[in-house]
């Protein structure tokens, strides 16, 4: 199934009228609450406003849409393809947030394409977030971390953005092509 969300309101599918919030918790009438799920598709369309807080996710995808803006404090990101048990790709065309003072776990591929804005902390296991050229990613707060035995990394191909005068410690392998790192003025450490 695809699940298409713009933040607060309702969409059609061919069979019932969904009425949803800013993330999971989908009203199908008497059916009851449905959230996107193993093997799913979620995009979130041009106009979207979406957070997510707190939660598992376990679906095979997520799109965040050019003029979409997507927000996470503390998720667990763990998408995979259930038939072939690949990781699952998130790819942000829009403007994806990874916020506040918790930490966000990406089990995944984290695809930038669009705005990338970290101000929590990003824990890697089997994940890996890529920044193709042309795209930047800006880190206001926190750390990136990596659990030990699982393959991790953080490619950056374009621009790495440090901004605040926090120290930003990154703790995951790091692969660096043709890349700019640009620490702002009174940006503190990296």
């Amino acid at each position: 199934m695809v699940y298409s969300l713009h933040g607060w309101g309702v969409f059609l599918n061919p069979y019932r009228i969904f009425h949803y919030n800013n993330w999971g918790q989908v009203s199908c009438g008497p059916d009851g609450l449905t959230f996107p799920g193993v093997g799913d598709n979620v995009r979130f369309l041009s106009g979207a406003d979406a957070k997510l807080r707190y939660r598992v996710v376990n679906v095979r995808s997520i799109l965040v849409a050019e003029g979409a803006v997507f927000g996470m404090t503390g998720p667990t990101l763990a998408l995979q393809d259930p038939a072939t048990n690949a990781p699952g790709v998130i790819t942000n065309r829009g403007t994806t947030r990874f916020e506040g003072g918790d930490t966000t776990t990406l089990s995944c591929l984290f695809l930038n394409e669009g705005a990338l804005e970290v101000t929590g902390s990003i824990h890697f296991s089997n994940g890996v977030l890529r920044n193709p050229a042309g795209r930047t990613m800006q880190f206001f707060g926190g750390n990136i971390t990596a659990a030990a035995n699982t393959t991790n990394l953080l490619e950056n191909y374009g621009t790495l953005r440090k901004v605040g005068t926090f120290v930003y410690w990154i703790g995951a392998p790091m692969l660096q092509r043709d890349a700019t790192v640009v620490i702002e003025p009174n940006g503190g450490d990296l």
